[in-house]
């Protein structure tokens, strides 16, 4: 069986100089955080592993079913990024589903890295990231978000409680702290605009993702399902791989509308 954070088929794309936009979201967009104690536990975390492997956290916001993060690995070590991310779930679980009496995966699998390869990339993402709790009309500046990084850049009296943040390089990367600040208020980066064309993966292989159906048919003989068993399975597997419609559809036996129409199926999970 899979470990939170490990990658199914999945081929990353290196940073030259190991920076990241991290981008982690709760399994069917699944609610992470339901409260204080449950972002600290992950910060905490995030501080412990960072420290352990060597990661800089370079910048970080905390949504309730997603998380941001902005970090630079050793670029050499090309599995330091997995490990790294992987060591962070794997703890937080163990504690989440302990607390919540779960045994589910938390966060949907594989998460999503882009790689950061010039200051005006590193910039934009950084914005991004906090500007996430605004776009969420969390609240009205992204200083006044208590899970983020936001307030720690350009002022030496403040700094993050739980999470040590490289603030020498973020701010490095403007020219004063005006700069900043304008960029970070004013500017308007979309999704579109932080994603790089090279931003992708292999697909998972049909010989894993027959793997996956295997764990979800638990014995059954993929003949005897009802149609809405295999509504639930083909959801299923939109939703925990990175499989394409086509070959789950092969996978199944049905056809690609089927595929396309059950990953907005709303049934009950057996």
């Amino acid at each position: 069986m899979l470990e939170e954070g490990e990658i199914v088929g999945k081929i990353r794309r290196h940073s030259q100089v190991g920076i990241y936009h991290v981008y982690l979201r709760g399994n069917s967009k699944h609610i992470i955080f339901y409260d204080d104690q449950d972002r600290i536990q992950f910060c905490k975390r995030i501080e412990k592993y960072s420290s352990i492997q060597g990661v800089k956290i370079y910048a970080f916001a905390l949504m309730d079913n997603h998380i941001h993060l902005l970090i630079k690995v050793n670029s050499e070590k090309t599995s330091m990024l997995s490990d790294f991310i992987s060591s962070v779930l794997k703890s937080f679980v163990c504690y989440y589903n302990r607390k919540y009496r779960l045994s589910d995966r938390l966060c949907k699998s594989p998460f999503n890295s882009a790689p950061k390869d010039s200051i005006e990339r590193i910039k934009s993402s950084l914005v991004y990231i906090l500007q996430n709790p605004v776009k969420a009309q969390i609240c009205r500046n992204p200083f006044e978000y208590e899970w983020s990084s936001a307030k720690v850049y350009f002022d030496k009296k403040e700094k993050n409680r739980y999470v040590t943040i490289d603030t020498d390089f973020v701010e490095a990367l403007f020219n004063s702290r005006e700069e900043f600040l304008t960029m970070l208020i004013d500017s308007n980066i979309a999704d579109s605009e932080i994603r790089e064309k090279e931003d992708s993966w292999i697909r998972i292989s049909d010989k894993e993702l027959s793997f996956e159906l295997h764990k979800l048919l638990k014995g059954r003989l993929l003949s005897c399902l009802t149609k809405r068993e295999l509504t639930e399975i083909s959801k299923k597997l939109i939703d925990s791989t990175n499989a394409s419609y086509g070959q789950i559809a092969s996978l199944l036996h049905v056809c690609y509308e089927f595929v396309k129409v059950s990953k907005s199926f709303e049934g009950k999970s057996r």
